[in-house]
């Protein structure tokens, strides 16, 4: 299984970590193995836990447009590689039952879905990007709801004025819905980029983090934007149809996202953020904000901010492909964000750690 020009070792800790208040979290490996590549790019498990995919960039080349990837599926606890989906890139998601994980090619334009039985191309999605093929995006985010609806968003940091972006929801989010077997072909776009900037400053519209509820009827979608307006909207499903999508409100947020299963609570992270200077003048910076994780209480209307804590600044040099800094916990208890040096684990909503 093994190659020895494989350097970078992947490690999966039991679920079985003992918290308390005034020790370290004890934590001790279920199995170790190898891996390909030369970082992860994204990582998760089926949902029974038998298997873990992992998506890596497979040089230190990270642009957009010389990146390379490849997707591996790995057996747990045997560590025993199960299939390699040389084509798969950016991102990964199971469906709601684990028969499917979706992975997009590199162009960030097709999106194959794979039977995890037999590892065989299910369908093809098409993301239907209508104007400038010429931008290179990357997957930001690749999500299934309860229903096994995929969500995807985009990413990219072209300007309109530069040709980017040309209509209000061209790079939206997309929204693949689920007919019986098959899903649709065509996506729904969802949600658009609100300027946060006075015009005519331009500004990308394209997403740059999404998180769904787990919701079986009715599924909470939260969506942050690069220099926009965040939303939360509401998907309905409707049988046999396209589902109803409604945008429900508009808030300001961090740039990661995270909603609670039940869509109840929100939860956000920020980097570090500092005023506008130019150094080249010898100006310095008149505000530096730190790094902030924020809880909120997702109303009808509105979130309401329960509780906010300064947490230390995610490691920014490995930015150029979209990181996860942020997660919550399947029974929504706990959230987690990543710093230059080390995980924070805090409580939801009070936010302690």
């Amino acid at each position: 299984m093994c190659n020895t020009s494989w350097r970078v070792w992947a490690v999966v800790l039991s679920a079985a970590l003992t918290l308390h208040s005034n020790t370290a979290v004890a934590a001790e490996p279920v199995f170790r193995c190898r891996f390909g590549g030369d970082a992860v790019a994204d990582m998760h498990f089926a949902p029974d836990g038998s298997k873990i995919a992992l998506v890596t960039l497979e040089t230190k080349n990270r642009d957009h447009y010389r990146a390379q990837f490849k997707c591996r599926i790995y057996q747990v606890p045997s560590g025993r590689m199960e299939h390699e989906i040389a084509s798969g890139a950016w991102a990964c998601a199971w469906s709601h039952d684990g028969s499917v994980l979706a992975v997009p090619r590199r162009s960030a334009v097709d999106i194959d879905l794979f039977d995890s039985r037999n590892w065989k191309i299910r369908q093809t999605l098409h993301t239907t990007y209508t104007q400038n093929s010429r931008i290179v995006s990357e997957v930001a985010r690749l999500c299934f709801d309860r229903n096994d609806n995929l969500y995807l968003a985009a990413f990219n940091d072209w300007h309109e004025e530069e040709g980017g972006m040309l209509t209000a929801n061209e790079y939206s989010p997309r929204l693949w819905w689920r007919v019986g077997n098959p899903w649709s072909p065509k996506p729904l776009p969802v949600g658009s980029c609100f300027q946060s900037w006075e015009a005519p400053h331009p500004h990308p519209i394209m997403a740059y983090d999404l998180a769904v509820s787990a919701a079986a009827q009715e599924t909470r979608v939260a969506i942050a934007y690069w220099d926009c307006e965040s939303q939360i909207l509401t998907v309905r499903k409707r049988s046999g149809e396209a589902p109803y999508v409604d945008r429900a409100f508009n808030f300001r947020s961090g740039r990661w996202v995270k909603l609670t299963p039940d869509g109840k609570q929100l939860v956000t992270f920020q980097g570090e953020r500092v005023s506008a200077y130019d150094p080249a003048k010898g100006e310095e910076p008149k505000e530096r904000i730190p790094a902030q994780l924020s809880v909120f209480r997702v109303l009808d209307d509105r979130v309401e901010l329960v509780r906010s804590r300064a947490v230390e600044r995610p490691p920014y040099g490995v930015d150029l492909v979209v990181p996860q800094f942020l997660d919550v916990s399947n029974n929504g208890q706990l959230a987690a964000s990543c710093g230059k040096r080390a995980a924070e684990v805090v409580r939801i909503p009070s936010c302690d750690p």
